[in-house]
């Protein structure tokens, strides 16, 4: 099982990973049942070859059966407990030759436990020549130590995972030792959490990976997608930790962890968009452009990571620590608003905030900020971070009018080029910033009448003399 140890846990993984993964078979495995027919109940001996439903110590493989070109239901009567389950790829790495998209219906709250101690004991995902393929789990519980979504490198097929539905649980966190997840390493990878569902996962010590891990250079993406739908980890997610990684959280679902991670090292791209009424991010560490592992440390910064985390139309974002660091960090807020608390691991520079000079705050404004877009409980510290102001849509600006940027305990610092009381542009309008006493204060922008250039006061004083000679020439 990994842990997070060194600063590039994964780095020795390559592109042969996931067949050198799928080839450590446990030794205990008792024997290995393979699914051998198209839509069937997971208790029925006859759909299983060997015959026989899959006892607690079997390994599970389930193809497309090669006269079935359609996705199939596998239906549970009752709970069920295997050692592991891949998914279109066979206990000797061997790939199925056709896409496999299967679900597996739990309905009545029944459970599928995957207990084996491999680091890949939920494992599928597309290879070359293989399609698409996708795994859906509704009605009930699955529960794997670990959960791998790593296809071959290089193949343009994409692999899925849709956990759907109030009753449906992916759970990689209760087995002793789970928590592992990998989701778009090497190849696409996607998972889906939609109407209600759940996924839970993040022992002590364990993370979950979203595009790539080390040197494997994938493509990953989690949804958490309406009302109820829900991601809960408990140690650490990894947006881009190699690679590109994509993190949506919409409609109301909410997304909760530990330490939260993007771009944090060289040439990836990390995605966050947490957008909608009713949809809620809550992090005790945010962490975008940096290889900071755990709470409150500062791991340097790096070439090319480029990481947005973006809060829109209303959603609400909450944050222990907030440190933006790398070549392109940014935070932007359009019509929402981010909480940072601060806590007892605070301690660059005892800032709960901080922005480095490769950072980037973002804000829309539509209306009149209230509250601020940015609420640091302590200290907001910016080391010449750049400022980028857009205005939404057709808004129109009045003269006067005050947009708060950030309310803080403490500040240190200002945005590059942005000294107190400088003047920038965006577009035709102007605005004055205001940096506040420093003290349980805010930063603000006001709207004001751009300061007339040196050329323009000359050429008006030219036109006001000509004016006058005009007018004694025709005395």
């Amino acid at each position: 099982m990994n842990t997070i140890k060194t600063p590039h846990p994964l780095r020795a993984l390559s592109a042969i990973g996931f067949a050198v993964l799928l080839l450590a078979t446990p030794s205990a495995l008792a024997q290995v049942k393979t699914w051998n027919t198209g839509d069937g109940t997971w208790q029925t001996g006859a759909n299983w070859a060997p015959t026989g439903e899959p006892a607690s110590t079997d390994g599970v493989n389930i193809f497309r059966p090669t006269d079935q070109d359609q996705p199939f239901t596998i239906d549970f009567t009752g709970d069920a407990t295997v050692t592991r389950l891949y998914l279109g790829i066979s206990s000797n790495g061997v790939a199925s030759s056709t896409p496999v998209q299967t679900t597996l219906d739990l309905t009545g709250g029944h459970k599928l436990s995957i207990t084996g101690t491999s680091s890949s004991s939920l494992a599928f995902g597309a290879t070359n020549g293989s399609g698409d393929v996708s795994l859906t789990i509704t009605g009930g519980t699955v529960e794997a130590l670990n959960l791998r979504i790593w296809g071959t490198a290089g193949t343009t097929s994409t692999s899925y995972l849709y956990i759907t539905g109030s009753a449906a649980v992916l759970n990689t966190r209760n087995l002793t030792g789970g928590g592992n997840s990998f989701m778009g390493s090497n190849s696409p990878g996607e998972v889906h959490v939609t109407g209600g569902a759940s996924y839970i996962t993040g022992s002590a010590g364990e993370r979950t990976n979203v595009g790539g891990a080390g040197s494997a250079n994938g493509n990953g993406k989690l949804f958490i997608q309406g009302v109820g739908s829900n991601y809960s980890g408990n140690y650490a997610t990894f947006i881009a930790w190699g690679g590109t990684g994509q993190l949506e959280v919409s409609g109301g679902g909410s997304f909760s962890e530990g330490t939260f991670n993007m771009a944090g090292v060289d040439n990836t791209l990390a995605t966050t968009l947490i957008s909608g009424t009713g949809s809620s991010f809550a992090a005790t560490n945010v962490n975008i452009g940096t290889q900071a592992y755990f709470p409150g440390v500062d791991a340097g910064s790096g070439t090319n990571r480029v990481g947005t985390l973006t809060v829109a139309d209303g959603a609400t974002a909450t944050a222990g620590l907030l440190n933006l660091r790398g070549s392109l960090s940014t935070l932007a807020l359009d019509g929402s608003t981010m909480t940072v608390t601060g806590n007892n691991n605070a301690t660059l520079s005892n800032s709960a905030a901080f922005f480095d000079a490769d950072a980037t705050l973002r804000m829309t404004l539509d209306s009149t900020l209230t509250p601020a877009a940015l609420q640091v409980t302590n200290r907001l510290q910016i080391t010449g971070a750049a400022l980028d102001i857009l205005l939404s849509g057709t808004f129109s600006v009045s003269l006067d009018d005050v947009f708060t940027v950030a309310n803080y305990g403490a500040l240190t610092g200002t945005f590059a080029g942005l000294n107190q009381n400088a003047t920038f542009a965006v577009g035709a309008q102007t605005f004055q910033i205001d940096y506040g006493s420093g003290v349980n204060d805010a930063i603000t922008l006001t709207s004001v009448v751009p300061e007339p250039s040196i050329a323009g006061l000359l050429l008006g004083a030219t036109a006001a003399l000509a004016l006058v000679r005009r007018r004694s020439g025709n005395r």
